[in-house]
């Protein structure tokens, strides 16, 4: 905006801009209308020399970060944030978020699992380029399927998402993994194309090579493909004590191939309809070292695992007020365990597992006026499993989950309630229809703070996975879902803006959940085990985070990150059992994680580390099973350059600076001091 002001005002019009700047904008609409009556009073506006033009000043309103406005406790970390906080790999961006407990069985692509708030890996669910990844099988998500460097952004949310126009299934998890993939950026038309490169290497023979590429074609669709191998020995050594021996040995039979490919094409079908597609496929052949065992290194054991899907998402509008989507998914998985031993009969075990999933789900928004809004969202899910070996008459399950939202928004408040009705009907074992609602809500106390405040509830339950319900002699089909209740309170506090000196983000959130009719499995002698509904568990926790930057000049700032995390997590079933009140197995109590960066215009610098206090590998706290706690610190350099039209990323990290020997799974070591160097080309 441009004012004719004379010079004998100049000074009070430029503090009465800053002013506007840094009011509220009904404040500021005032101040606007006042400058020109104060610019007037007592000047002679006829007369050209006394006045002249000052040069355009643009206004721009300070908009909070995402997830700051969330009614739920909600944390992402976006591909720049992973870069400069050192994110190595996947196990390491989802141990930067507060509240997750990971297990992880070592080594690169070894196996990795996130409970979230001591709520059991089978509560977290996954939303990959928005729709469900799931397992029917084990009920849990294999996160070493995917790497960083392929990711636009990975986020956790606890409770709810605030946008009601998902799919039903996305209510239906406790706490869930939203992930989108490097290409959408293109695919979402924030970009005409993108062609990239990577290339890692590091110890114990890690190489990873990556491409992706993704072209906006002709004015209405756009198309993505991306392909990620993954070589590693993981031969790393490590600590033995046996009794008063120690010794140094190293880990054998753990060399993996992994391949991750994935096609995707995204197209504007006609006037406000868009549409999505994705074609993925994994392949990972690998061994497996198991537990280390005293006197016995030796194994045998093969895992290969394949995983195949399609999927199509559609979305578009009715009129001005109604938005509907629509998808589609079919997937494949299969797996194939094989070992060698004596104690098999003809000396060898060969077990294979397949299992197909359909999946589809339509739903619609209506936005009633500028502050409600209500939806309804109806999925349906089919899934088989079909195996070699103790799995009974190859069971399947017919879902159907429907969830009414809604949700309003005006001045400080944002609220919102679902109500989710799930059926279940399982071709073995008994059927299970269950309404589960949920209520979260978000207050803004004071107009010229960004300050939040939220209070949230969630009543879910879980359905048993095959395992839990047929394998084996194990397995029971008579098992009953498992009920959660949680409930949260929290705040978020944003202070300073993106460039300025200085900026930051604070969160902290307490909560209390109660398991109702847990799935555990119970000895009924030394070589029976059996799954029943025997447990209730209860949680209290308390979730930390905060985030800030220095700018200390226009080339040079530090900003820093941390989380940490009060869980404890104690079955309460029944006061003379031996686990009563003690912390649930692998769930620490305390836990968290920090980053501090330096950037400059030479070489970036980033220092960080991650921690955990001891645990137990088993409920009742056996001081045989405990697992000491550990901290683990590394360094990373990286750099950017500009090359013509090309962005080159050089990055070297050392992980495990001091080479602490630790275990998150009880006799499965992780690895000790190691490095890693990559090289991105971005165009």
């Amino acid at each position: 905006m441009a004012y004719v002001l004379t010079k004998a005002v100049e000074e009070r019009q430029r503090f009465m801009v800053l002013s506007f700047i840094n009011r509220v904008l009904p404040a500021a609409a005032t101040l606007c209308a006042l400058i020109p009556a104060v610019a007037g009073f007592g000047a002679d506006t006829t007369s050209v020399d006394s006045v002249e033009r000052l040069r355009e000043v643009e206004v721009r309103a300070f908009a909070p970060r995402p997830g700051v406005l969330a009614s739920v406790p909600e944390y992402t970390l976006s591909s720049e944030t992973m870069l400069s906080s050192g994110v190595t790999d996947i196990a390491d961006a989802l141990h930067r978020l507060p509240g997750v407990n990971i297990r992880d069985y070592g080594g690169a692509g070894g196996m990795k699992t996130v409970s979230v708030r001591g709520l059991g890996a089978t509560h977290t669910g996954l939303i990959y380029d928005g729709l469900p990844v799931s397992d029917s099988q084990n009920g849990y998500v294999d996160f070493s399927r995917y790497q960083p460097q392929n990711l636009q952004s990975l986020s956790l949310i606890v409770g709810d998402d605030n946008d009601i126009a998902g799919t039903a299934t996305e209510a239906a998890s406790a706490a869930t993994v939203r992930m989108v993939s490097a290409a959408a950026a293109v695919l979402g038309g924030e970009k005409q194309s993108m062609l990239s490169a990577f290339v890692r290497a590091g110890s114990f023979g890690m190489v990873n090579p990556s491409f992706c590429a993704a072209k906006s074609i002709g004015v209405n669709s756009s198309a993505s493909l991306a392909v990620d191998y993954m070589h590693a020995v993981n031969d790393y050594p490590f600590t033995l004590v046996n009794g008063t021996v120690t010794t140094r040995e190293r880990r054998n039979n753990s060399r993996m191939n992994a391949v991750r490919s994935e096609a995707d094409w995204a197209w504007k079908a006609t006037a406000g309809v868009e549409a999505s597609a994705k074609v993925y496929y994994y392949h990972n052949g690998r061994r497996l070292p198991g537990a280390v065992t005293l006197y016995n290194p030796e194994s045998h054991e093969r895992l290969l695992e394949r995983n195949f899907f399609g999927q199509t998402l559609w979305k578009g509008r009715a009129g001005e007020r109604v938005r509907w989507q629509a998808a589609a998914k079919f997937n494949w998985d299969a797996s194939r365990y094989r070992d060698e031993s004596p104690s098999y009969a003809g000396g060898k075990l060969d077990d294979r597992y397949y299992q197909r999933q359909a999946f589809a789900s339509a739903s619609a928004l209506w936005s009633i006026n500028g502050h409600w809004s209500t939806s309804i969202a109806a999925d349906y899910n089919y899934s088989a499993l079909r195996s070699s070996r103790g799995y009974r008459s190859n069971p399947s399950r017919n879902s159907i989950l429907t969830c009414v939202s809604g949700r309003y928004r005006g001045g400080p408040v944002l609220a919102i309630a679902r109500l989710l009705l799930s059926h279940h009907d399982n071709s073995l074992g008994r059927d299970a229809t269950r309404l589960s609602p949920s209520v979260s809500f978000s207050l803004r106390p004071w107009e010229e703070r960004l300050l939040f405040l939220r209070l949230s509830y969630k009543n879910i339950f879980r359905m048993p996975t095959f395992a839990d319900s047929y394998y084996g002699t194990t397995g029971s089909p008579e098992l009953r879902p498992e009920t959660t209740d949680q409930f949260n309170i929290g705040a978020t506090f944003q202070c300073g803006r993106p460039g300025a000196m200085f900026s930051g983000v604070f969160t902290a959130d307490a909560y209390y959940n109660k398991v109702q009719d847990r799935i555990v499995a119970i000895p009924r002698n030394m070589f029976i085990w059996s799954m029943v509904n025997v447990g209730k568990v209860r949680a209290i926790g308390v979730d930390i985070t905060a985030g800030a930057t220095v700018c200390i000049t226009g080339n040079h700032s530090l900003s820093g990150a941390l989380s940490y995390s009060y869980q404890r997590v104690a079955p309460r079933t029944d006061p003379s059992a031996a686990d009563y009140n003690k912390q649930v197995a692998y769930t620490p109590e305390h836990s968290g994680s920090l980053s501090v960066t330096y950037e400059n215009p030479w070489v970036n610098f980033v220092v960080h580390g991650t921690g955990v206090s001891e645990r137990y590998g088993t409920n009742s706290n056996q001081p045989i099973s405990r697992l000491k706690g550990y901290t683990e610190w590394g360094l990373g350099l990286f750099r950017k350059l500009q090359v013509g039209k090309c962005l080159l990323t050089f990055r070297v990290d050392l992980n495990n600076v001091f080479d602490t020997q630790y275990e998150i799974v009880s006799r499965y070591p992780m690895p000790g001091r190691a490095w890693d160097a990559s090289v991105a080309i971005d165009i």
